[in-house]
């Protein structure tokens, strides 16, 4: 540069995308490439760094947060946001209580939420058949284990929730 006397680059370069970026810089002062001699080769070392630093895929980083446990979720944050805050009626308070007590969290209450696969819920159902349950429970209990896994997806704890996959029940005939 002939106004600082300072070696520096600048240059465009075509990413694997299409989209152009211009990349420029000093070797030999505050910043990345500080490291550099201020001379003609460390501003080519810089060039050099910049551009595979720029063509090279990034990888978002991902925050490792703390997933809590199935009781924990359940009875803490779920319980208050979802079923009480939609005033869900008595006797549904009732039901998903008796549901989690009996069959939820004796399988999954000590797990973390994102432990709770597609592979445990099946085999989690496959149980319940075996235990003899009608359709209809079964679906009223895995319709109860889905929702505060949705719900944990919506709050961004988990990125996916588990398939979970009700049983298919015909309707019962009204006779008239």
């Amino acid at each position: 540069d002939d106004r600082t006397k300072r070696w520096f680059f600048r240059t465009t370069i075509k990413g694997l995308d299409g989209t152009t970026q211009r990349l420029f810089g000093t070797p030999g002062i505050p910043g990345p490439f500080h490291d550099l001699p201020a001379t003609k080769v460390g501003a080519l070392e810089a060039e050099r760094r910049a551009v595979q630093d720029a063509l090279t895929p990034k990888l978002p980083q991902q925050e490792k947060k703390e997933v809590p446990t199935f009781t924990d979720w359940f009875k803490g944050r779920f319980w208050k946001e979802w079923v009480v805050s939609r005033k869900n009626k008595p006797t549904e308070v009732r039901s998903k209580n008796i549901i989690f007590d009996l069959h939820l969290k004796p399988r999954f209450g000590s797990m973390r939420l994102d432990e709770i696969s597609t592979s445990e819920v099946a085999q989690f159902r496959a149980d319940l058949i075996a235990k003899g349950l009608g359709d209809k429970r079964i679906n009223n209990i895995l319709a109860v284990l889905s929702k505060p896994m949705k719900y944990a997806v919506d709050c961004e704890l988990l990125t996916k929730a588990p398939k979970i996959g009700i049983l298919k029940v015909e309707r019962p005939e009204i006779v008239g």
